[in-house]
């Protein structure tokens, strides 16, 4: 627009010109006009230089005030895009800072970067029902828009780099915001600061800010930092960079009676952990793993658990059909929904008693088809960090492309057996393609009446709405109900307070590990020191629990590698719980059934079979392997062996006790209304 302006003014300035010495000299002429038709942008005119002539015409006269009138509209409103964001955003830093006399308890929510992920979070924490959470946003440059300190641009003094935040502004006002820019990244190498205080300063926030907002940060009672950029490794440094700011203070950033937490969008494997547990903020960084976040959505969904399609005998507790599933797409999520159909699709098929006179336990059968059509790529560094799976022959890996005949006929010969199916392919498009295939496929080719359980990641929300389209015009085709379509993974449920809160992602995990721990105390200890345990677990909490064995055991790589694994059991058996009342067919509430299972010595006792067979997968899925000797920090473990074998070594049976306890846990009243 401006350009057209520019364009009608260099006309006017000609015609008007075009007298006396410019009327012989073109390049006089055009040069003279277009310098005028710039001038016009700064609210200057030179209409007394234009041939009187022109003055008394009204055409010429009209169009003349009207382009300028436009040409200074223009340049207003590019430097209230200029100005106004900051300057809107200093004025409410100063109303904060005057409001947070009366009201001390306010929670302050920091994003570092303006993205759809950090908006999702936003707008949920905006959104609480009876809380007042003020949200900040610091928009930080790109590679190509640092600024460094030894040069100056106008975009630099504008803070105008990364004009993609754009679409996004409008949403910010909504929330009432406060929106701040950057000079420079937030990196690990580029911090200089070595106080918290001076952080907004070395980021080369605006000189109206960053004063201002330090002293509006100490004064929160409550402040959370997000990092949710989809590039991880810029995430963790900005972490790195924090840490290393903090030096060895454990609690906070600002003051000492403040709570301050960090939430970081990073996978949660064992390189990451141990980089959040280093020195400096140690037990105040969170993950946000959206694939993992993605099936855990799964796993609290009690009707997508993997028993709810095979054929159980809950007066046996086992199940006798095999379980047979195929994951499509292994990328993050892909990895992460292979991971819960091999773990939780752990069961048993039969107890009898042997010859010894000790059970004869069978594993039912179990049968996971991968496909993706990079896997030879992908397997090899799957397989590299879980050297127990490489030869189980329960996995099947398909390194072809969905689109081919190949993959269509391979699939017709199974869509009978096949009892779940992941879709997990990172286009939201492409996954509406494949699940409207299987369902066709199913429908076409499927002979039994089981049910087939269809698990569709779509990320984002339009996609989702088209998905249940299809999935509506499948159901209009499947009255008996076969088909089971699930979708799962939509980002602005994963950003959420909802889902990423910690009462919601560890609580479960945290009082099943304390009532663990109460329960398994007299397995292991006896007399005064079990008196004295169960009085100290008692003055305790679950909290106080979880904090306390990772703190006590961070002192080596053992210990590391224990605190990992154990939490990470502990959050697998907090939602297994599920599964195991399937298995039992116990209800919430069903009191009579609960004093029947529990009173159930050999039920019990079954179902700790499966227990000791998720808790194999899930030790595979973290990378361990058998070994002779208990070695955690190679990874190794003398019980990663099958139920039947564990049964007859004399020195691990007796393990199979703390897998009851787990049984006999779940089945308690306390756990009841987990769906």
């Amino acid at each position: 627009m401006a350009l057209v302006i520019w364009g009608i003014g260099v006309g006017l300035y000609r015609v008007g010109f075009d007298d006396g010495g410019c009327a012989d000299n073109m390049l006089a002429l055009y040069l003279r006009a277009s310098l005028s038709a710039m001038e016009m942008f700064v609210s200057h005119s030179d209409l007394i230089e234009v041939h009187q002539h022109w003055h008394h015409s009204g055409l010429y006269m009209t169009i003349f005030s009207t382009v300028h009138f436009c040409a200074v509209l223009i340049s207003a409103v590019f430097i209230l895009r200029l100005f106004g964001l900051n300057f809107l955003s200093w004025l409410k830093l100063i109303y904060w800072n005057m409001t947070l006399i009366f009201r001390k308890k306010n929670s302050l929510a920091v994003f570092w970067g303006v993205n759809r992920n950090a908006l999702n979070m936003a707008k949920s924490l905006h959104h609480i029902p009876g809380k007042k959470i003020r949200i900040l946003f610091v928009n930080l440059p790109d590679n190509d828009h640092q600024h460094e300190a030894s040069r100056f641009t106008f975009s630099h003094f504008f803070h105008t780099a990364n004009a993609g935040i754009d679409k996004y502004v409008e949403e910010i006002e909504e929330m009432g915001a406060v929106l701040l820019s950057a000079g420079k990244q937030f990196r690990w190498s580029g911090i200089n600061c070595q106080e918290p205080h001076l952080l907004f300063r070395d980021l080369k926030v605006s000189r109206l800010c960053d004063t201002l907002i330090d002293r509006t940060l100490k004064c929160y009672a409550k402040v959370d930092f997000y990092f949710l950029s989809e590039q991880e490794q810029d995430n963790l440094s900005a972490i790195m960079a924090l840490k290393q700011i903090c030096g060895q203070s454990e609690s906070s950033l600002y003051n000492q009676n403040q709570l301050f937490s960090c939430y970081c969008h990073a996978r949660r494997n064992n390189v990451n952990f141990a980089l959040i547990n280093s020195e400096g903020l140690r037990h105040q960084v969170h993950f946000i793993d959206s694939s993992s976040l993605s099936v855990w959505q799964l796993k609290k969904t009690a009707a997508c658990h993997p028993v709810n399609f095979v054929q159980v005998i809950p007066e046996t507790g086992t199940v006798s059909s095999s379980f047979t599933a195929m994951v499509i797409g292994f990328g993050e999520t892909g990895r992460d929904a292979f991971g819960f159909l091999y773990e939780f699709g752990s069961f048993v098929a039969q107890v009898s008693p042997g010859d010894d006179g000790i059970d004869r336990i069978i594993a039912q059968k179990k049968k996971i088809y991968v496909v993706d059509p990079n896997l030879k790529t992908l397997r090899a560094e799957y397989l590299s960090d879980r050297p127990g799976l490489r030869n189980d022959g329960s996995v099947e890996w398909w390194n072809t492309l969905t689109e081919e005949d190949s993959f269509s006929g391979r699939l017709e010969k199974i869509i009978n057996e096949l009892n779940c199916v992941a879709i997990t392919v990172g286009d939201d498009e492409t996954a509406i393609l494949l699940a409207a295939k299987i369902c066709h496929a199913a429908i076409r080719y499927r002979t039994v009446s089981e049910k087939l359980a269809l698990f569709v990641r779509i990320r984002h929300k339009e996609q989702k709405a088209k998905m249940m389209a299809v999935k509506d015009y499948f159901d209009r085709y499947n009255p008996e109900g076969h088909l089971f379509v699930h979708l799962f993974g939509c980002n602005e449920e994963i950003f959420s307070y909802n889902t990423l809160r910690r009462d919601i992602l560890e609580t479960r995990a945290m009082s099943f590990f304390y009532r663990y721990s109460q329960e398994t105390a007299e397995l292991w200890l006896e007399g005064e020191k079990l008196r004295s345990e169960q009085e100290r677990l008692s003055k305790s909490s679950p909290y106080k629990e979880w904090m306390k064995r990772r703190k006590e055991k961070n002192s080596s790589v053992k210990e590391h590698y224990t605190v990992f694994y154990q939490e990470e059991q502990d959050r697998s058996n907090a939602w297994h719980i599920l599964t195991k009342r399937k298995l039992a067919g116990l209800e919430d509430g069903d009191e009579v059934r609960r004093n029947e299972c529990l009173s159930d010595a050999h039920l019990i006792r079954t179902i700790g079979y499966g227990e000791h067979l998720r808790w194999n997968a899930k030790m595979y899925l973290m990378g361990f392997e058998y070994g002779d000797q208990k070695m955690i920090e190679r990874k190794q473990h003398p019980c990663l062996v099958d139920c039947d074998q564990l049964v007859r070594n004399k020195l691990q049976r007796d393990t199979l006790r703390y897998d009851e306890a787990v049984v006999r846990l779940s089945m308690s009243k306390e756990f009841d209304n987990m769906k």
